[in-house]
């Protein structure tokens, strides 16, 4: 039986490089362009962790992270990052039957919007979700066709 996949993958020299991942979200009304925190924010739904997709390992992988949802695609944008220097961050894959590259990442999970501020949990998650939204990179717009993104 193969091994689990790991955030991680070997390139030719054999060191490891973080994995590109995916998440959906939705955009701000009048927002900046800039990825917000909140596309980071845990939600009730996140269970074991918010949702991602692993770009590298599965064809259109952007158009399966849009699909798999409960509002139209065309709300959403997508943006890629890694876990390069995310202290304490880990990815557990989680496949679906509608995005096999489906994975999670455990340490962001509610109940955030029940804490209190001070809690340190709750500062811990603004932390993470901040540091990866200034990783992010948007390469799919609200709105956009994505056929055209692999």
């Amino acid at each position: 039986m193969p091994d689990e996949p790991s955030p991680e993958s070997c390139n030719a020299s054999g060191a490891h490089t973080p994995e590109t991942l995916l998440r959906r979200y939705l955009p701000e009304p009048g927002g900046t362009g800039t990825i917000p925190a909140a596309a980071f924010r845990p939600t009730e739904s996140d269970k074991t962790g918010i949702s991602v997709s692993y770009r590298d390992r599965f064809p259109k992988a952007i158009g399966r992270v849009l699909a798999d949802t409960h509002r139209p695609a065309a709300q959403y944008s997508v943006c890629e990052f890694d876990l390069q220097g995310s202290n304490g961050l880990t990815v557990e894959p989680s496949p679906t039957p509608a995005d096999p590259g489906h994975a999670t990442i455990p340490e962001i999970c509610p109940p955030y919007d029940k804490l209190k501020n001070s809690d340190e949990r709750k500062i811990r998650i603004r932390s993470w979700t901040v540091e990866l939204s200034k990783k992010a990179k948007t390469i799919h717009q609200a709105g956009d066709s994505f056929d055209a993104v692999s």
